[in-house]
């Protein structure tokens, strides 16, 4: 991929729908999931269709990711019991 990359000239990198591919491929090698949401929301032509093929697999990812931060947040900071409201207490 590298190598094809490297062959393409100035002017086919300013191509609209290059451009858009070449960063589309950044964000997905770099893990960047925000990024990647963004090109998919703005895709020209229509290259969005070719996207939807990999979107399922990017929201699993970064839910994946996202559910062990978040995991690993109350692991270091854990709530205390007393402040967790009982669902039976009385609202009076």
């Amino acid at each position: 991929m590298a190598a094809l990359l490297a062959q393409l000239t100035p002017a086919e990198k300013s191509d609209p729908g290059v451009h858009h591919a070449l960063q589309v491929h950044a964000a997905l090698a770099t893990s960047n999931y925000v990024r990647f949401f963004r090109l998919f929301n703005n895709a020209p032509n229509m290259s969005g269709y070719i996207l939807d093929h990999f979107v399922e697999r990017e929201r699993m990812s970064a839910l994946t990711i996202m559910s062990k931060a978040y995991v690993f947040f109350f692991l270091l900071h854990p709530i205390p019991p007393s402040s967790i409201p009982s669902p039976f207490a009385r609202t009076i």
